[in-house]
C-alpha cells in the first residue's frame, strides 16, 4: 500500500510539474527598453582637440517612450569643444581652466530595439593637462514611464591619453 501511494503521488506530481512548467514557458512579458551605453577612448595633445563619441543603444524587446537622460563628467583639464551638441547642455557654460564640466544631453523617445544614437562630443584639452590617461564619465538614464530591463550596463567611462604638445 505505500508503495502504491508513493508511486501515485511521484507520478501526480511530474504531471503537475510539467504542466505548470508548460504554463510558465508560454507566458509573455511585455516589451521593456534596455538601455545601454558605451563610449571611445581617444589619444589627444595637450592644447588640442578631439571628439569622444557616446553610443547609447537599445537591446531591450520594446522602444523607448519618453526621452532619456545623458549626463556626461570631462576629465581635470578638459572642456567642451567648440560648441555642444545640439540637445546638449554643458555647465557652466564658460569652462574654469583644469576644472570638469558636465554636459546633460537629450536621447529623444522611440529609440527601437537594436538601434543606437551616436553622439560626438567636441573636447579641448587645457595646454597645462598632464600627460597621460585622463579620465571621463557617463551615465544614460530613463525617465516617464520606461523602466530599464538591466540598468548594469548604463554606465560607461572613457580616458584621453594626453601626450606632450
Amino acid at each position: 500500500m505505500l508503495l502504491r501511494t508513493l508511486t501515485v503521488t511521484v507520478a501526480a506530481t511530474a504531471a503537475f510539474g510539467g504542466l505548470a512548467g508548460t504554463a510558465l514557458a508560454h507566458q509573455r512579458l511585455a516589451p521593456a527598453p534596455d538601455l545601454y551605453l558605451q563610449a571611445s577612448n581617444e589619444i589627444v595633445k595637450a592644447g588640442d582637440t578631439t571628439k569622444v563619441t557616446l553610443t547609447v543603444g537599445n537591446s531591450g524587446t520594446g522602444a523607448t517612450t519618453a526621452d532619456a537622460a545623458l549626463q556626461i563628467v570631462t576629465p581635470f583639464y578638459v572642456a567642451v569643444g567648440e560648441k555642444a551638441p545640439k540637445g546638449c547642455t554643458a555647465t557652466p557654460a564658460k569652462p574654469v581652466p583644469g576644472v570638469p564640466q558636465t554636459v546633460k544631453c537629450t536621447v529623444p523617445k522611440g529609440l527601437k530595439p537594436k538601434k543606437d544614437v551616436k553622439i560626438e562630443l567636441p573636447l579641448a584639452v587645457d595646454k597645462k593637462a598632464p600627460r597621460g590617461p585622463l579620465a571621463g564619465a557617463a551615465l544614460v538614464m530613463m525617465s516617464g514611464q520606461d523602466k530599464d530591463a538591466f540598468p548594469g550596463d548604463n554606465a560607461a567611462a572613457f580616458t584621453l591619453m594626453t601626450l606632450p604638445a
